[in-house]
């Protein structure tokens, strides 16, 4: 399938972010490295914990890419050591480094970064503007046992308080903060429950919305959408049939509005589009979902680390 099927062409800025935009395809901000600070552009990944950039040695696989060089930076320290990263977009591996690193004005001293040496196609500037990743989620998801750049600010009281937040929208909204504690009290289409009690991840660095293939049938059985036969887990539905799915989190419904997760025709002559939402049981967990950029961008998400929870709100 080409990946244009994923790609929103809408111009999305995330305000109370400094200089985070939708390229189509995810989110990315300017983050500065090493000293003196030179700025990347960086994929903020919350289902990730590790931090990479393209190297001196990563050839023409990185072309395209802003070069991060150890040796120009006074901060820069060989950790003497390779390391291998794999991601559902792509894989990279290289030699792993320590330096400074500043995210919206806020530092981290000593943060493990791999420089890469070789890039996989999905990290390539065709497929990507970012020049790395930034993964945010906790140490138990970082390569060897190496301390995520949040939990770095944190421990070196760089940051006020262990929280930090996604807007992935235009508009406004009010905080609701709740206890997520990992499960969908239930999914809904059109106001009628579909599913109950699963499991689920926040990820940033999921476009779709993404459930086992048992749970996803079964939604799909209920909307009348239909499994796309030369693309696995993938549905379709007619483009003017999609409803509104909604999933209840902590006693509220949050709704994933249908031109959120509706991708566009499967063809220029169709009347069928293609649905962002996606069966995959090649999942962390069983009966699960991923809540991925199509739910994220209709909410205001905070994660809060100091407490282990999760915080949505309605956008206003």
């Amino acid at each position: 399938m080409s990946n244009r099927k994923f790609k929103r062409y809408t111009n999305h800025t995330v305000t109370g972010a400094d200089a985070l935009d939708f390229s189509g395809t995810l989110w990315y901000g300017n983050v500065t490295v090493g000293t003196p600070p030179v700025t990347f552009t960086m994929d903020f990944d919350t289902g990730s914990s590790d931090v990479f950039l393209p190297g001196p040695l990563c050839g023409s696989s990185c072309a395209g890419h802003k070069i991060f060089i150890p040796n120009a930076s006074s901060t820069a320290k060989d950790l003497g050591h390779k390391a291998n990263l794999t991601y559902g977009s792509g894989s990279t591996f290289g030699e792993l480094y320590a330096d400074v690193i500043s995210v919206a004005g806020y530092t981290a001293k000593n943060q493990t970064i791999l420089v890469a040496q070789e890039y996989s196609s999905g990290f390539s500037s065709n497929s990507t503007a970012s020049d790395g990743l930034v993964g945010l989620a906790y140490p138990s998801l970082a390569a060897n046992n190496d301390i995520p750049l949040f939990v770095n600010l944190i421990e070196q009281h760089a940051v006020p308080e262990p929280v930090f937040s996604f807007k992935l929208a235009e508009n406004g909204s009010e905080l609701f903060l709740v206890v997520l504690g990992n499960w969908v009290q239930s999914v809904s289409a059109n106001g009628s429950q579909v599913l109950g009690n699963l499991p689920a991840i926040v990820d940033s660095g999921t476009t779709l919305l993404l459930g086992d293939a048992k749970n996803i049938a079964a939604l799909y059985e209920r909307i009348n959408g239909t499994a796309d036969p030369e693309n696995p887990g993938h549905y379709t539905l007619p483009c003017d049939s999609f409803p509104e799915i909604s999933f209840k989190i902590g006693n509220r419904s949050f709704s994933v509005p249908p031109d959120m997760y509706n991708l566009g025709p499967i063809n220029n002559s169709s009347n069928n589009c293609m649905s962002a939402i996606y069966a995959n049981d090649d999942l962390p967990l069983d009966d699960h979902w991923v809540l991925g950029d199509v739910f994220m961008a209709g909410v205001y998400t905070i994660f809060d680390m100091g407490q282990n929870r999760v915080g949505f709100a309605d956008l206003a």
